[in-house]
């Protein structure tokens, strides 16, 4: 009889022993799991950080590009205006 309730309790530990060591295993995959996906996550913040200053340096081009062109437009309204007035000028004195 004590034979065989040693020999089920020997049974049922390494049973025991099994699944503990079947969950370390399962645990240890889930970290690694864990790992692999916070590394992937790194890198696409890193990926999208990038993108982002990208943006930004481009947004920063094009108002520059845009401020150009707004002073280039003014400058040649000016140029255009100056003209009118030298030309009205001229046709005046040619008149008198």
């Amino acid at each position: 009889k004590e034979k065989r309730a040693a020999s089920d309790a020997k049974a049922a530990a390494e049973a025991k022993e099994r699944d503990l060591a079947e969950t370390k295993k399962e645990i240890e995959r889930d970290r690694r799991s864990n790992k692999a996906a916070d590394a992937e996550a790194k890198a696409k913040d890193v990926r999208l950080n990038r993108a982002l200053e990208e943006v930004e340096r481009y947004k920063h081009q094009l108002e520059q590009a845009r401020e150009g062109q707004r002073g280039a437009a003014t400058g040649l309204k000016g140029e255009n205006d100056r003209l009118r007035q030298e030309v009205k000028r001229l046709e005046r004195q040619k008149t008198e």
